[in-house]
C-alpha cells in the first residue's frame, strides 16, 4: 500500500474525531446490507450507556444533520436520508480510513476515553 499524504490523514482525522462518526463506521462494518438510521441512533445510545442524555431522536437528528453528510460526503458511506437507510461504500477512501484505524489502534480513543 502507498504512503497517506498528510493532507489526506488531516482529513480522516477530521472525520474520525467524532465518537459517533467512529461508532458508525465500526457498527456498520458489522452489519450486512446496512441499517436504518433510528437502528443506529439506537446503538449509539445504548454504547454511551444513557450518560450523555442524548434521546434516540435527538442523536438521531444529529447524525442526519451533521455525521452522516460528513461521512458520505467523504465517500465512506452511502446515506440515503429518505428512508433512512445507511451502508458502507467500498470505496479506497474507506480503505485507506481502516488502515488508518488500524495502524493508530482499534480504539482510537478520543482525550475522554470514549472510542
Amino acid at each position: 500500500m502507498g504512503r497517506i499524504e498528510a493532507e489526506e490523514l488531516s482529513e480522516i482525522h477530521t472525520l474520525l474525531a467524532h465518537p459517533y462518526r467512529r461508532y458508525a463506521l465500526d457498527y456498520l462494518s458489522q452489519q450486512a446490507g446496512g441499517v436504518e438510521r433510528e437502528e443506529l441512533a439506537r446503538g449509539i445510545v445504548e454504547w454511551t450507556g444513557g450518560e450523555t442524555g442524548r434521546t434516540v431522536e435527538d442523536v438521531e437528528l444529529q447524525l442526519h444533520h451533521v455525521h452522516l453528510p460528513k461521512l458520505s460526503e467523504a465517500g465512506l458511506i452511502t446515506y440515503s436520508p429518505n428512508p433512512g437507510k445507511i451502508s458502507l461504500a467500498e470505496s479506497r477512501q474507506l480503505d485507506t480510513v481502516r488502515r488508518v484505524r488500524a495502524e493508530v489502534g482499534a480504539g482510537g480513543e478520543s482525550a475522554d476515553g470514549q472510542p
